[in-house]
């Protein structure tokens, strides 16, 4: 008891030491270093929404030198990143006044297990709507819309993470027969992730299959306000089309933690040309030229300091035209890279269990500006490829985050962490996702603060909108 004393004490002293103004200002030209060097998506940031970086950095450091106080100081840099508005450019500052205890948690909550927000549309308020109700379906909501003798079903997916249905936990560890004796490493993780994602992809279907029943005409996919999750979203796109989807293109940055990833891949990648038949070989062989390629850019410096002023720059950061979102390849049938050590970096869908076009009628996927990240990969993804028709409002414009979990930098003086987004990716057309995806039927709606909560409103937009699609569609 004595010693945990001593230490609360040693906490409070340290946390009552302030940090001056001078280190908040040496801090925030750390801050902008860490931008130059690791900011995938500075470029466009600063092109497309016409930033004048120099004046904004310099009003920055007119304000933190006049700066009084912790409060005001961090404040001025909180304005500087949300000046962005980039929902992956995160700063967060420490709080030293704070002594954590450890505390007990269930199996569930230790394997990375929690309770997603349901937001979005509350389809029980639209009088076209009728909720299906089944014993096998009990995880994401589904219901049908009666439009003018047509039925449109709708399958809601609130959040792209396994991990964020705490209701198929138990079935998890069930099915990898885990003992909430053991500690669960890395791996045991990763194997939580994939079951969990897989648990979550024969539900999905099995909703799919209760709306069939229905005789539904179409399918509409509910993701507005869904923030985005993991790469389960590849697999959920393929389930629900027989067109073979291709994927958007990856860049990278030149960063270290790029070479550490890539690195990883490419031995992976040799170990299993070793050891595999000619049927995979020639995924294989493309797979490591485009990892050699990708690895000797990213090793490349740039021969001064980036410096960005309206979008241009003494270097391209970013290495485009060489790696895609799912890895090495964009397209890969499921189940052919069974058995390798590298499929994963060679197409990450493939580490999922899927089958391509479990549903196959027409498709439309509903967003809104709350739609984000894995989510807006998952529209845009099917819209580039002729798979699905886009209905709602343009999204939130998050794009590509972070690989590998990011890159996690901690400012000198401060201790606030940064977490700044590593990749980019590009649609069919050429385009950044971080500007979102704009649907093909674009609805009146935008969000009133005075009533967020109009639901009813909005429904009868959504069903305009339907009506409106059907009439110019051929189904």
């Amino acid at each position: 008891m004595k010693y945990i004393y001593i230490l609360v004490l040693i906490l409070a002293s340290w946390s009552a030491k302030a940090v001056t103004n001078v280190q908040y200002q040496d801090d925030f030209k750390q801050l902008l270093d860490i931008m130059y060097e690791s900011h995938a998506n500075l470029k466009w940031l600063v092109t497309e929404r016409n930033i004048n970086l120099e004046q904004h950095i310099s009003k920055t450091k007119n304000a933190l030198s006049q700066a009084k106080g912790d409060d005001e100081s961090k404040a001025i840099i909180d304005k500087f990143i949300n000046y962005f508005n980039d929902p992956h450019m995160r700063l967060k500052w420490r709080n030293g006044n704070v002594v954590n205890n450890p505390t007990s948690k269930s199996m569930c909550e230790k394997l990375g297990f929690f309770e997603r927000h349901k937001v979005g549309i509350k389809y029980h308020n639209i009088p076209e709507f009728s909720a299906v109700k089944d014993k096998r379906v009990n995880i994401f909501e589904i219901g049908v819309l009666s439009l003018e003798n047509k039925k449109v079903g709708v399958l809601k997916i609130d959040l792209f993470d396994p991990l964020g249905h705490l209701e198929i936990c138990n079935e998890t560890i069930n099915t990898l027969e885990l003992s909430s004796s053991e500690t669960c490493d890395e791996e045991c993780l990763l194997n939580v992730e994939i079951t969990a994602s897989n648990i979550l992809s024969n539900k999905l279907i099995d909703h799919v299959h209760v709306l069939e029943e229905q005789g539904i005409n179409a399918l509409m996919v509910d993701i507005a306000s869904n923030g985005g999750g993991s790469n389960w979203s590849h697999a959920v796109a393929r389930l629900l089309t027989k067109i073979k989807i291709k994927s958007a293109s990856l860049g990278f940055i030149r960063h270290p933690h790029w070479i550490e990833q890539l690195t990883l891949s490419l031995s992976l990648i040799e170990e299993d040309l070793l050891n595999v038949s000619n049927t995979k070989n020639t995924n294989l062989q493309l797979a490591k030229e485009r990892y050699s390629k990708a690895l000797k850019l990213a090793k490349m410096k740039c021969p001064v300091q980036i410096k960005v002023d309206r979008g241009t720059t003494d270097c391209e950061l970013v290495v485009q035209n060489i790696m895609f979102s799912t890895g090495a390849l964009d397209y890969v049938s499921p189940g052919k890279l069974n058995g390798l050590k590298s499929k994963e970096h060679l197409f990450n869908p493939s580490i999922y269990e899927y089958q391509e076009g479990e549903y196959n009628g027409p498709l439309l996927i509903h967003v809104d500006e709350w739609t984000a990240s894995s989510s807006e990969l998952f529209a845009s993804t099917l819209s580039d490829n002729n798979a699905a028709s886009i209905i709602g409002v343009p999204t939130m414009g998050a794009g590509c985050g972070y690989t590998n979990d990011g890159i996690k930098h901690t400012l000198e003086h401060s201790k606030a962490t940064v977490l700044l987004p590593d990749c980019v990716r590009f649609r069919a057309d050429g385009s950044n996702e971080v500007f979102g995806v704009t649907p093909d039927i674009l609805l009146p709606w935008r969000m009133n603060k005075r009533f967020p909560s109009n639901e009813y409103q909005r429904g009868k937009i959504i069903v305009e909108g339907l009506k409106y699609w059907m009439k110019q569609s051929s189904f």
